[in-house]
């Protein structure tokens, strides 16, 4: 059996426990959104007339494709509310094996696949996954430990401590989302918009893989040798795969208004290929931009002038933003906040009041800091892998966050973070396997100098 076969059975394992898990409560009905999404589609009785026209809520959103799958839901299952949380449910569970595809065409890694669909399917199962804290804490343990262990490395220890803390934050997802899109019938915007965006991000990875060639390079120790699963460079452009990215492209510009940022992402995944040496064709690019030139021309004619009450209400351009994007940027942005407001009430009470809230974001220094001199000395090295990993998880999950970050939160809701947060999930798996080499060297005795060759050595013949 193929190697990759089983990391679809065990991603397939989490789609189906989301699928089983999914919400069933007539409650599903009740929501004031929803009533006004069903009673629209009631009153309106043409299913196609929403391609030309607002959405049922009429709130200045050009969602379509989301319009249609309640009427769909609508037309199944009426007033059977486990009805529609099964589609909610089929919706999240096909995004955790898109992102499962997409992870497998940009890193080619079984690791780090399995281990970003899977993280991105028990956020899906279980929310916030409290129970991972304990995790990034016994790191932080074996870390100390090290530390007291004489001869061993003490600055990877301090690393690995470090990274244990960042991965508090990482692991137990801080933008839990599971009631936004399983458990709310409106969050399917952001979930079939995630679903097309992985899809149409997964066929153009597809696409570089096979039909760019490699830089002439010379091969290094730490090169795959060539078998007979060895994908060869196609001649010319596959237009089976670019024709169906842009096919999922068109599908989710007309699910949900956070899509506008998949021709850039497709820029960032062919920069990420450029970096692995791949000779890429950008002339795909001009397509991908134009159809979203043209959908931005389609919604300016559909759409009413104008915003609506509720834009007016959910739009912001104040601090908040600015604070959205650091939780991206360095998880820990909202406990500098909280610290720099304490220091209102006095010194010794910041100490005693928010003490281990300082060491975490000092801790959340030290990682940033140890992650760049740790990357700057891969960047020398032939296999680069693991560093484009982790640029692209982190990159790509900031951008796509970016048109999200202009709304203010929604409760409890979170569905804003679920497309972004599916492409963080490659840099919080391979932060894993970066701090499971620092663990190994933490614990593992340094290395013995070897001792100066002498020149000539002895025994030689004699040189000019």
């Amino acid at each position: 059996m193929n190697r990759w076969t089983w990391g679809w059975i065990i991603i397939g394992i989490f789609a189906i426990l989301i699928v089983f898990s999914r919400a069933t409560s007539p409650e599903l009905l009740k929501d004031s959104d929803t009533i006004l999404i069903l009673n629209g589609i009631k009153a309106r009785g043409e299913p196609l007339s929403w391609f030309g026209s607002d959405w049922p809520l009429g709130n200045h959103f050009y969602r379509p494709v989301v319009s249609l799958l309640f009427e769909m839901d609508l037309a199944l299952y009426g007033k059977n509310a486990a009805g529609f949380g099964l589609t909610n449910a089929l919706l999240a569970a096909m995004c955790v094996l898109s992102l499962f595809w997409l992870l497998r065409e940009v890193t080619d890694n079984l690791w780090l696949s399995s281990l970003g669909a899977s993280l991105f399917g028990m956020w899906n199962l279980f929310g916030s996954c409290l129970f991972l804290v304990w995790f990034g804490y016994a790191v932080c343990g074996i870390s100390i430990v090290s530390l007291m262990i004489p001869g061993r490395p003490k600055g990877v220890g301090v690393l690995s401590f470090c990274a244990g803390l960042g991965l508090v934050y990482e692991l137990t997802c801080f933008a839990p989302f599971r009631y936004g899109i399983v458990e709310w019938l409106p969050g399917r915007t952001a979930s079939c918009a995630t679903l097309f965006c992985l899809a149409a991000l997964a066929c153009y990875a597809r696409s570089l893989r096979i039909a760019s060639p490699m830089l002439e390079t010379a091969r290094g120790p730490l090169d795959p040798p060539a078998t007979k699963g060895t994908i060869v460079a196609q001649k010319g452009l596959p237009l089976p795969w670019l024709a169906s990215a842009a096919l999922f492209e068109v599908v989710a510009l007309c699910s949900y208004e956070q899509a506008v940022v998949l021709p850039g992402l497709m820029g960032i995944v062919a920069f990420a290929f450029v970096w692995k040496k791949y000779q890429v064709d950008w002339r795909p690019h001009i397509a991908f931009w134009l159809l979203l030139l043209i959908y931005l021309v389609l919604r300016y004619n559909v759409i009413p002038p104008g915003t609506s009450s509720y834009q007016e209400q959910q739009f912001r351009n104040s601090g908040g933003v600015f604070l959205s994007i650091f939780d991206y940027l360095f998880p820990a942005a909202r406990e500098v906040l909280v610290v720099w407001r304490s220091f209102e009430l006095g010194l010794g009470t910041v100490i005693l009041t928010q003490g281990l809230t300082m060491v975490v974001i000092l801790a959340n220094v030290c990682l940033g800091w140890g992650l760049v001199k740790w990357l700057r000395k891969l960047v020398d090295r032939v296999e680069r892998s693991l560093l484009v990993a982790v640029a692209l998880g982190f990159v790509a999950s900031l951008f796509a966050f970016l048109p999200m970050a202009f709304l203010k939160p929604f409760g409890s809701l979170n569905h804003y973070h679920y497309f972004s947060l599916a492409l963080r999930t490659l840099f919080v798996a391979a932060l894993l396997q970066i701090t499971g080499e620092w663990l190994i060297c933490a614990l593992s005795p340094q290395a013995l100098q070897a001792p100066k060759r002498l020149a000539p050595a002895p025994g030689s013949l004699p040189r000019r």
